[in-house]
């Protein structure tokens, strides 16, 4: 991995506002795949592997900082920390096979479902969460860190929807979609690795830099406008799905 000027302080400026954006409210680290896809020009199974790899990073500091708030719930993490290693590795196996116009099918469509979902989604109620079967969590777990390895877009991103659908509330969600990046980027990486479209570099510089926008967004969590962060992030989203599907059509 070798970038120079002006590619590598526009990319780290780039992963540093991601980070903040994912602490704070956990929407935007889908938008990583397609941007550094067209930022740096590298394969896109390989950006996908990296960036699965930095998630370790900002998931490792994201599970402190909201752990010290006292929002996550352990006992929840912990059924949905298992499905998670067999749904990584199961989504890294599948994602080798499949061809790179699939690929990028697969993050449009999640970044336009993200970006939809941002707009019209409503923050769940802040009461006391459904008693759930552990063999629910292991499903949410296991579907939530398939769809993550196979796409790249982070754990976060398909986990909290999940969790606020069912009532968990925000701020929990938010805190067990940090933790839920530790096993998702252990195991997803585990098999990338195997299938040799890991780039250790290029991924230790995106989470050096999601771990600073990271910090800083936690930090901002409970201070910002949430909702307003996240219509404008929707705007963001949208419109790069918008361009991908066009990309793809020509």
């Amino acid at each position: 991995m070798i970038f120079t000027w002006p590619i590598l302080p526009i990319i780290i400026v780039f992963l540093i506002a991601i980070g903040v954006m994912i602490g704070a409210v956990s929407v935007g680290g889908v938008v990583m795949v397609p941007a550094l896809v067209l930022l740096t020009g590298i394969k896109i199974h390989v950006v996908v592997a990296s960036v699965t790899f930095s998630a370790l990073f900002s998931g490792a500091l994201g599970t402190y900082l909201y752990g010290r708030q006292g929002a996550i719930r352990w006992s929840m993490g912990l059924w949905l920390g298992i499905g998670a290693m067999v749904g990584a590795y199961s989504g890294s196996a599948v994602l080798i096979r499949l061809p790179g116009v699939a690929v990028e099918a697969i993050v449009a469509i999640l970044v336009l479902a993200t970006g939809i979902h941002a707009v019209f989604g409503k923050a769940g109620a802040a009461e006391e969460r459904p008693s759930l079967a552990p063999w629910a969590m292991l499903l949410i777990g296991f579907a939530a860190a398939f769809g993550s390895a196979v796409s790249g877009a982070g754990g976060p991103l398909l986990l909290v929807p999940i969790l606020m659908w069912i009532k968990v509330p925000i701020l929990t969600a938010v805190g067990l979609g940090q933790l839920f990046q530790i096993p998702v980027a252990l195991f997803a990486t585990a098999r990338n690795w195997q299938s040799g479209i890991v780039d250790f570099e290029f991924g230790l510089l995106i989470g050096g830099c999601l771990m600073l926008g990271v910090f800083f967004g936690a930090r901002l969590s409970a201070a910002i406008n949430a909702a307003a962060v996240r219509r404008i992030v929707a705007l963001v989203l949208i419109g790069t799905a918008i361009v991908m599907f066009a990309r793809m059509a020509l």
